[in-house]
């Protein structure tokens, strides 16, 4: 049986008809190599062919860039629920009664800048709004995603608190975990760094500063346990990315099929979920 190159090719066996489609059988019995030329070499080579020209698809990165935000929050989440365990985390340095002791043992300072810090990075996105640098949302709907951030925010860590019910270090009260201080701080921090992580690192470094210090003055304050502060970061830096990713803007966005927002109702706060398919 004679084969003309770039010709499909009568096959003896039917059946093979049933397992290889004509392209496939095409390219799998033509007997002429492709040269390519390799930059490389400085010369043509022959070109492998892909037997039966089964086509391998690449690993699909976006999903891993994607989540690449999420990254920094779990891990603050699974470091605050492994020290909040006491069996757990006993003789670890994620140690809650440990690291209390040493703070309090070594560092004599006391301040309530944390009661007006948590707010600076969401005071500096405003001015920045009103002083004309571009960001990321025209200024009514940095004002709805901050708004839905906080009332989110304030959901998630009260029913938290009335939750787990946890001593303060100072035993002033039983709503110790999460801490909310740092919950709205790393929640500002969060939205100045979406606003204007496009214009320069150096907003996103500040804001995360602002926000590390309040949560490390909640623990030299004895106000709070080390979970407590980690807890309150997580939430503080997921909360707002979510926000951020279900908004539906006024102008010029196309709508997100997955719409986040909180609801009250008969003097209850709530969350509502809604996707469209």
């Amino acid at each position: 049986m004679k084969f003309v190159a770039g010709q499909e090719k009568p096959l003896a066996n039917d059946s093979l008809n049933l397992l290889f489609p004509k392209k496939t059988q095409s390219q799998l019995f033509d007997p002429v190599p492709k040269m390519v030329f390799s930059p490389k070499t400085g010369r043509f080579i022959h070109k492998k062919r892909n037997f039966l020209n089964f086509n391998r698809q690449p690993v699909n990165k976006n999903i891993f860039n994607k989540l690449k935000p999420y990254y920094a929050p779990a891990a603050l989440l699974t470091l605050a629920l492994y020290s909040v365990s006491d069996e757990a985390s006993r003789d670890s340095p994620f140690d809650k009664y440990a690291f209390q002791n040493d703070i309090q043992n070594n560092i004599f300072f006391r301040s309530n800048i944390d009661d007006y810090l948590r707010h600076a990075p969401l005071a500096i996105t405003a001015g920045l709004k009103l002083a004309g640098v571009k960001g990321r949302s025209d200024g009514l709907n940095t004002a709805i995603l901050a708004a839905k951030s906080f009332l989110l925010v304030d959901l998630v860590v009260t029913r938290l608190k009335r939750t787990t019910k946890m001593e303060r270090p100072d035993k002033s009260s039983y709503t110790s975990f999460p801490s909310a201080h740092t919950a709205t701080a790393f929640c500002n921090a969060t939205i100045m760094h979406m606003e204007f992580k496009d214009e320069s690192i150096w907003y996103s470094i500040a804001a995360y500063s602002m926000a590390s210090v309040t949560g490390a003055m909640r623990i030299v304050n004895n106000k709070h346990w080390l979970p407590d502060v980690l807890a309150g970061a997580a939430i503080g830096m997921l909360v707002p990315r979510i926000v951020y990713a279900t908004h539906r803007y006024r102008w010029g966005e196309k709508p997100a099929n997955l719409f986040v927002a909180p609801t009250y109702s008969n003097r209850t706060l709530g969350l509502k979920l809604s996707y469209k398919f």
